[in-house]
């Protein structure tokens, strides 16, 4: 539940990066290098943001749709309830991406 509580969070930031590169793709096909170089370092810079309970960083990447669905307070009891039950993040490693409807989705384990 952890694991797949973490990955949301991930794979809503990085669908929102991907809904912007959607059109250098081909319908239901993903190419994973091309999504792994934007999305590999949104990741980390998202993770490290989270560690350092730093919101500006966490949502640097974000629209302000996505600035008004995880407000900074929001941030703040995810991230305590993450870090008492998990931790702090060490390390990350890619699963998959994959499409979906209009979506790119990346799984990363964490």
């Amino acid at each position: 539940m952890k694991k797949i509580f973490i990955a949301g969070l991930i794979a809503v930031v990085v669908i929102v990066e991907a809904v912007m590169l959607a059109g250098c793709v081909e319908k239901n096909q993903v190419d994973v290098e091309q999504v792994r170089n934007y999305a590999d370092p949104i990741t980390a810079n998202i993770i490290l943001a989270m560690n350092e309970d730093k919101y500006a960083k966490y949502s640097e990447h974000f629209d302000q749709t996505m600035k008004n669905a995880i407000p900074d307070a929001v941030f703040n009891e995810t991230n305590v309830v993450i870090k008492s039950k998990i931790g702090d993040y060490v390390s990350n490693e890619f699963g998959k991406a994959e499409r979906k409807d209009q979506y790119t989705i990346v799984y990363y384990k964490a």
